[in-house]
């Protein structure tokens, strides 16, 4: 994803960030969310492809916060999902090193 100047990235933190993604997200900039190493097999076991051995980059729309919110540790995201859901911005999810990037197109950005 190209550096912007509506680009932040966040580790991963629980609660903590949620307040950081959100107050991002609430004005459409994109976000590169860094998860720790140790999710990468519960982000895998989820969304695992045929990309190679566990590997994973898969694109959608709320309802990959929503899976991703069902891995334990990260039931927090849950709470964007309604954020994502209202807007047409995408949701990527990448791994081995796990990362949720969530983009807006350009009209959205503010």
């Amino acid at each position: 994803m190209p550096m912007t100047a509506s680009h932040h990235q966040f580790p991963w933190r629980g609660a903590e960030t949620i307040a950081l993604l959100r107050d991002a997200l609430a004005r459409h900039d994109d976000v590169q969310l860094q998860l720790p190493a140790d999710y990468h097999n519960a982000v895998f076991m989820h969304f695992g492809s045929d990309l190679g051995p566990e590997c994973v980059n898969v694109s959608g729309g709320a309802e990959l916060l929503r899976e991703l919110a069902r891995i334990h540790g990260l039931d927090t995201l849950a709470q964007l999902e309604s954020s994502i859901a209202a807007s047409s911005a995408v949701v990527q999810v990448m791994s081995p090193s796990p990362t949720v990037a969530i983009t807006f197109k350009p009209k959205e950005r503010t």
